[in-house]
C-alpha cells in the first residue's frame, strides 16, 4: 500500500510538476512570440520613419520646385507688363510724331494759326508747361512709393509724362 500510495503521491506531485512547467513552457513560448511581434514592430516602425523622411525630403523638393516656379512665373508677368509698356511708349511715341506732322502739314497749308504768335510768349508757355510736367512726374513717383500695388497703372501714366519731355527735347 505504501507503494500505491507513493506512487499515488508521485503521480500526483508528477502531474503538477508536469502541469506547471507546461505553464512555464506555454509562458516561454509567449514570451518569444512577444519579443518576435516586437522586433517585428520595431522594423516596420524603422520602415515608416524612413519612408516620413523620404516623404519630408520629397515635399521639400517639391515646395522648392514650386517655390522656383512661382518665381520664374513673376519674372515673366513683369517682363510681360515691361514689354506692354514698351508697346505702349512707342504706340504714343508714334501717334503724337503722326499728330506732330498733321498740324506741322495744316499750320504749312495755313489752315492752322499758332497760338503764341511771338517766340517769347511760345517759349514762356513752354517753360511753364515743362514745370508742371516735372511736378506731375515728381508726383507720380512718390505715388510709386507709396501705393506698390499701383505701380503698373503709375508707371504707364509716368511714362506719357515723361515721353512729353523727349519729344519738347
Amino acid at each position: 500500500m505504501d507503494n500505491v500510495r507513493a506512487r499515488a503521491t508521485n503521480t500526483k506531485e508528477n502531474t503538477k510538476k508536469y502541469l506547471h512547467e507546461k505553464k512555464v513552457q506555454q509562458l516561454r513560448n509567449q514570451v518569444k512570440q512577444v519579443q518576435t511581434e516586437i522586433k517585428t514592430m520595431e522594423k516596420l516602425a524603422e520602415e515608416y520613419k524612413a519612408k516620413k523622411e523620404d516623404l519630408i525630403n520629397e515635399n521639400t523638393n517639391k515646395e522648392n520646385q514650386l517655390k522656383s516656379l512661382q518665381e520664374n512665373i513673376d519674372k515673366i508677368e513683369k517682363q510681360l507688363q515691361e514689354g506692354y509698356l514698351h508697346k505702349q511708349k512707342n504706340l504714343e511715341i508714334l501717334v503724337r510724331k503722326q499728330r506732330r506732322a498733321r498740324h506741322y502739314s495744316q499750320l504749312k497749308d495755313g489752315k492752322y494759326r499758332p497760338l503764341f504768335r511771338t517766340e517769347a510768349s511760345l517759349e514762356l508757355e513752354t517753360i511753364k508747361q515743362t514745370d508742371t510736367n516735372q511736378n506731375l512726374i515728381s508726383l507720380l513717383e512718390t505715388l510709386m512709393g507709396d501705393f506698390p500695388s499701383l505701380e503698373y497703372s503709375l508707371k504707364k501714366v509716368l511714362n506719357t509724362l515723361k515721353l512729353n519731355e523727349l519729344i519738347t527735347h
